[in-house]
């Protein structure tokens, strides 16, 4: 197995070089459907973290950056946090360890409570990922995410996962 590690805020090199990686594998329609648009500058991506409300967050495996996430949302009053995840495609073998990795990291050192996914409905591909992973369906919100696959607004999905449910999907993971 692989080693798999995690770093919560980038550099600007890391960052930039994610997007970059997001748009050439064609997958800037399923990552950044809350942006509307894949043709940011470097400039205006890297603007997008300058307030700290974004934090850049990275996947890697044995030392190599495979994916990216935009984790917001931290709440004092509840100590959520979103979590927004993207792999490269030669990753996605390892994306249920992965982001069940990621999501019990960004608990321990955001001393959160639970994680939550914004998920247009559409992308059933993801939502059956998150699922695996610990993060159970909690809400429907029509017409509440943009699509740019479909250039609409579709429903989204909410789905929440606690410690205990990302430990859970990790020990059924490990059994497979």
């Amino acid at each position: 197995m692989p080693t798999l590690t995690y770093k919560l805020v980038l550099s600007r090199d890391e960052i930039l070089y994610s997007w970059h990686r997001i748009k050439e594998q064609n997958m800037a329609w399923a990552y950044a459907y809350m942006r509307a648009q894949d043709d940011l500058t470097d400039e205006e991506v890297l603007h997008i973290y300058d307030n700290k409300l974004i934090l850049p967050f990275g996947f890697y495996v044995d030392n190599q950056l495979a994916g990216f996430a935009e984790v917001s949302g931290y709440n004092l009053q509840s100590r959520t946090i979103k979590v927004s995840p993207c792999l490269w495609r030669e990753y996605f073998h390892l994306g249920k360890e992965l982001f069940i990795g990621g999501s019990l990291f960004c608990l321990d050192n955001l001393d959160g409570v639970c994680c939550v996914g914004f998920t247009p409905k559409p992308n059933r591909h993801m939502l059956d990922i998150l699922n695996a992973c610990g993060y159970n369906r909690v809400a429907n919100l029509p017409e509440a995410c943009w699509y740019v696959r479909k250039q609409k607004f579709t429903s989204c999905v909410i789905s929440v996962a606690t410690r205990q449910s990302l430990l859970k999907a990790r020990k059924q993971l490990e059994k497979t």
